[in-house]
């Protein structure tokens, strides 16, 4: 018991020992304040206090067809169309480079034409069309920057006008040809020259669809692909004058009536088309 008594005896001057009196005891002190290793001029007091953040207006991010839902779903079924009808209109796409360069009055036995090609093409121009809009879309905003933010505030209703925009010059494009090919020239012509004018019209919304996805997601270089798309365009237009030229052009007097055509058709046209299309627009 004497040595248990010695034991808690040593223990408890060991507390005291450890014990340390606290160093605050009137309270807590501004420590720089009159921190003395601080030079004057850097006391707290006079040291420069940060500005205080003002509230601001978020500013919205730029709409594109890209975040545009009714834009994309218009882009995903053009090409849902493209590849289910891939099946049974393949003949079609297969026969593209024929129908684009072949002048031959008389069709083989073997050359069918059936509904499914039918559908084929006019899905494929459907595609063309929407891809036409798309970068009218972009077209219209590098051309007059003042229109983006009217652009911008309503796309889908933009990018649906434009495509109809392209989808009616294409009817009135053949509306003029088949008047043109009842005037001047024979029916098998005529329908030679509509099969030239729809096929390069199908393969030009191919060739624009890569250039369409690089300009959704990288809208800077807008402007490059926009020359890019315009050069596949007058490309698709030269093999379809170069056909109508081997239909049409027989003797040297011909070439009179092929200039007013090119003026009359190919030229003033699409011009007439994109001022309309700005006009459009402006008011809408």
């Amino acid at each position: 018991m004497a040595k248990t008594a010695t034991t808690h005896a040593a223990d408890s001057d060991s507390l005291v020992q450890q014990y340390h009196e606290p160093q605050f005891q009137q309270g807590f002190t501004r420590p720089a304040a009159g921190d003395s290793v601080l030079p004057r001029e850097m006391q707290l007091d006079s040291l420069v206090a940060l500005e205080r953040p003002q509230n601001a207006d978020a500013h919205q991010a730029a709409h594109s067809p890209l975040h545009d839902m009714g834009s994309m779903g218009l882009l995903l079924l053009s090409s849902f169309l493209v590849i289910t009808s891939y099946r049974t209109g393949y003949k079609y796409i297969e026969n593209l480079f024929h129908y684009m360069f072949s002048v031959k009055r008389r069709e083989s036995l073997f050359d069918d034409h059936t509904v499914s090609e039918t559908r084929i093409m006019f899905v494929m121009l459907f595609n063309t069309w929407v891809m036409e809009g798309l970068l009218l879309y972009y077209a219209v905003g590098n051309v007059r920057p003042a229109l983006v933010a009217h652009l911008q505030s309503s796309v889908f209703l933009h990018v649906a006008l434009f495509t109809a925009v392209a989808a009616a010059f294409h009817f009135l494009q053949v509306l003029a040809y088949r008047v043109l090919g009842w005037v001047f020239a024979e029916p098998v012509e005529t329908r030679l020259w509509l099969s030239g004018f729809n096929s390069t019209q199908a393969t030009l919304g191919l060739l624009l669809f890569p250039v369409v996805v690089v300009t959704l997601v990288a809208p800077s270089t807008a402007k490059t692909t926009l020359i890019l798309a315009l050069s596949l365009y007058f490309l698709a237009r030269l093999v379809f004058i170069y056909k109508g030229f081997r239909i049409f052009f027989g003797e040297f007097r011909s070439s009179i009536h092929f200039l007013l055509y090119l003026c009359s058709v190919e030229i003033v046209p699409p011009l007439s088309i994109f001022a309309g299309t700005i006009f459009l627009c402006n008011v809408v």
